[in-house]
């Protein structure tokens, strides 16, 4: 048995968080419509973030485009990376559990278009 909820498993490897909610794996995702009175992308993600992880979890965005996107009919899908600094994810909001799993283990558990994204963006590093 492995407890996919630490951090402290395939240490060699880079980990990558997703969140169980409505019975699916995910990585952490918001809907977002602009707006000139809307809050930004990066604001609307870190509040959901907070809410969904819990306000102990302390990461980083590393820089400011997003790193991907997938198109969806009028809509699309953005990706962004942000590295762990500290704290614990404490699932919340919608949010039924946590994983921190290695690229190949994401592109396996993520459905689909965002799977095979996942293995294209998590780059050939561990």
């Amino acid at each position: 048995w492995v407890d996919e909820t630490s951090l402290d498993r395939k240490l060699a490897h880079r980990l990558y968080l997703v969140l169980r909610e409505g019975g699916a794996w995910r990585l952490p995702q918001v809907d977002w419509s602009g707006g000139a009175e809307a809050p930004t992308v990066r604001q609307c993600l870190g509040e959901h973030l907070s809410a969904s992880c819990g306000a102990s979890l302390q990461l980083h965005w590393v820089g400011n485009a997003p790193l991907a996107h997938l198109p969806a009919g009028e809509a699309a899908t953005f990706f962004w990376r942000l590295q762990y600094v500290a704290g614990e994810v404490e699932p919340g909001a919608g949010a039924e559990g946590h994983a921190w799993l290695t690229k190949e283990e994401l592109a396996e558990r993520l459905d689909g278009e965002e799977g095979a994204l996942a293995r294209e963006v998590c780059g050939p590093f561990d």
